[in-house]
């Protein structure tokens, strides 16, 4: 099965879609999680979980998608994860493979429970402020990467003291570039642990 990290690729009223072409064929998939919009699966430690577990793609999809919504669903998860849908057939369990999760879903959620990490407004069109609050001093790195996962710009990388820091983003890549309208991922890596902030950039 596929999982594809790509905005719109599960677009199935659009004729000759990404995720259909993969999983409605002969020779391909059976199985694919894709978003019908901007967005992709993050914070997927839920849905690999269960599949580890013996669960079907549809048990692990609804999983993932309650756990998305346990605590009130943000602006930005809206943003990011409405349109989100499984194509293929729901009962299928992958085999065969590792899965690459260990542990309990929890683990993966400590580091935000010490840690806040926020930008605004969102979506943005000039400009934005980007503000993480940390309770452990250390090295910190924040920085802006596509839906390729290509690292755009780097917007802080040095020490700073516990407590909440603000740094306003040009909406630029490290060239001087304007960013072309998207979404974007920017993720703020400390001692205390790694945590994500979803971003839709207009123009």
């Amino acid at each position: 099965f596929y999982n594809f990290f790509c905005c719109s690729f599960g677009r199935y009223t659009s004729s000759g879609y990404g995720s259909g072409r993969a999983v409605f064929s002969q020779s391909y998939g059976l199985g694919a999680v894709a978003s019908s919009k901007t967005g992709s699966m993050l914070e997927f430690t839920p849905f690999y979980q269960g599949l580890a577990q013996g669960q079907s793609l549809g048990q692990s999809f609804r999983d993932w998608f309650g756990a998305i919504i346990a605590d009130g669903v943000t602006f930005d998860e809206l943003c990011w994860h409405y349109g989100m849908t499984l194509l293929g057939d729901p009962f299928l369990r992958p085999v065969g493979h590792h899965l690459g999760v260990t542990g309990q879903p929890q683990a993966a959620s400590a580091p935000h429970r010490s840690m806040l990490f926020r930008v605004s407004p969102n979506p943005a069109r000039d400009r934005a402020a980007v503000t993480l609050q940390a309770a452990i001093r250390g090295p910190v790195t924040v920085a802006v990467h596509n839906l390729a996962g290509q690292r755009v710009r780097v917007l802080v990388n040095r020490s700073f003291t516990a407590g909440t820091h603000r740094w306003e983003w040009d909406l630029r890549d490290d060239a001087g570039n304007r960013l072309a309208a998207g979404a974007y991922l920017l993720r703020a890596t400390t001692p205390g642990g790694t945590a994500t902030a979803r971003t839709i950039v207009l123009r």
